[in-house]
């Protein structure tokens, strides 16, 4: 009576990846890309079921390009059966994603809207718990009734916040509690959460897991950690400590990283630091100060990174750029007029609101210094 599957959660298919810029489309691709691999691992390490515990939409209004990838992929893994519910994110009912013929009418994909148990194999019950409100107060699994006395394997579906388990602060408007001490009092097997979209085994008392959070299968944050995998799930019998086995499927690798210039003169060490990382997605926070004359060749060296990666967000609001006398040519304060202009940019430049606006002012300020070179020359 042994029962193998995997657990997964959180795909968000139809993400934008806010604050991702060009890299949000390769991003979206690469979900869809693990979804795939997700399911073929399924079929190679031969599980009995999948278990998806809600989050497989970003949106219930996502575009119908992405629901008919999703309903494609799964078709061409119909030999396993799929067990899903709707989570916070895909709510179930008038207007909802899970209405859509791409998604609908698969012999093998199951999506639980109610809480009836189920048999999903020979001797193996599972208790769906779909989300039905964002703002739902109630513990879904305090319903689950005391199975300690029945034979079969019983595994649990939600999604949720596990109390006394904060990991970090994701969607902490959310109001989806679950009391880890129903698995304890229900005889539950296992507990397969979604949620939280990075990997979270949680121990019992007697230090066994029977609750874990799978996380999504492609990370989508810089915050996430240990985001990008699945959960092989086997179970011998009844209230047997079950065996957990991460699998990765995720295919990009994200990283943060920061950086302060102090007196530099050049780009040189900002780039030694970028060719040692290899991330795909890498967040880089600028700090301290450069003259104007070298943020020109930053902007060449940033350029450069961007096309060489999936994705490259940079913080610059924590550097500041020099507009002093050093970065103009030598004459540019005989004229009190030009002077004025020069502080007036270097104020602008300094109190800029966001990078468009910067760059902008930054760009004036390039071509007052070339105006004045050339007017030296002159």
């Amino acid at each position: 009576m042994a029962f193998r599957f995997l657990h997964t959660s959180d795909w968000q298919m139809g993400m934008k990846g806010s604050g991702l810029g060009s890299a949000a489309e390769a991003v979206s691709r690469a979900r869809l890309e693990s979804l795939d691999r997700l399911l073929t691992l399924a079929e190679e390490k031969g599980v009995d079921a999948v278990l998806a515990a809600g989050d497989l939409f970003e949106k219930n209004d996502v575009a119908d390009e992405i629901v008919e990838a999703v309903g494609a992929i799964l078709r061409r893994h119909s030999a396993i059966p799929i067990h899903a519910i709707p989570g916070n994110h895909d709510l179930a009912g008038p207007g909802s994603v899970w209405n859509r013929n791409a998604v609908n009418d698969m012999e093998h994909f199951h999506l639980h809207r109610d809480f009836e148990p189920v048999d999903i194999a020979e001797g193996v019950v599972l208790h769906p718990c779909p989300v039905k409100s964002i703002h739902g107060q109630k513990d879904v699994l305090a319903d689950i009734p005391d199975l300690t006395g029945d034979p079969r394997i019983h595994v649990a579906l939600a999604h949720g916040h596990l109390l006394g388990q904060i990991f970090d602060d994701h969607e902490k408007g959310v109001s989806l509690p679950l009391d880890p001490a129903h698995v304890e009092r229900s005889g539950l097997d296992f507990l397969a959460l979604g949620h939280w979209h990075g990997l979270r085994r949680v121990a019992g008392a007697d230090g066994v897991v029977r609750i874990a959070y799978s996380g999504t299968h492609e990370q989508t944050h810089w915050r996430e950690r240990e985001a990008g995998y699945v959960l092989l799930v086997d179970i011998e019998k009844k209230a047997a400590p079950p065996h957990l086995e991460a699998l990765r499927t995720g295919a990009l690798t994200w990283s943060r990283e920061a950086f302060r210039f102090e007196e530099d003169r050049h780009v040189n060490r900002l780039q030694e630091l970028l060719n040692g990382r290899t991330e795909d997605i890498l967040h880089l926070s600028l700090e301290g100060e450069i003259p104007l004359d070298l943020e020109a060749d930053l902007e060449t060296c940033l350029r450069n990174e961007e096309a060489r990666r999936t994705g490259l967000l940079v913080d610059r609001r924590g550097l500041r750029i020099l507009t002093d006398d050093a970065s103009l040519p030598e004459g540019a304060q005989l004229d009190p007029a030009l002077e004025l202009v020069r502080k007036r940019l270097a104020e602008a430049i300094d109190a800029a609101g966001d990078d468009e606006e910067r760059h902008i002012l930054l760009e004036a300020a390039r071509l007052y210094r070339r105006f004045l070179t050339e007017e030296a020359r002159g």
